[in-house]
């Protein structure tokens, strides 16, 4: 039989594990929406400097 406080240890560690993957995954988000939001600044530039451009020739240009 299992006791009750072996049973809240199980609940705190995947609690606890939860926590971390929506920290890791939050962080993961941040790093790289900034990237997203530069290339989208790239895209508006060139197309104000060379005239209209499409924005899959933006996205070729920063990849």
């Amino acid at each position: 039989m299992i006791s009750t406080d072996m049973f809240k240890k199980k609940a705190e560690d995947r609690l606890l594990f939860v926590v971390f993957a929506v920290v890791i995954c939050s962080q993961y988000l941040l790093l790289f929406k900034p990237i997203h939001h530069l290339r989208d600044n790239l895209y508006m530039l060139k197309s104000g400097l060379d005239g209209a451009i499409t924005r899959d020739e933006a996205v070729c240009c920063v990849a």
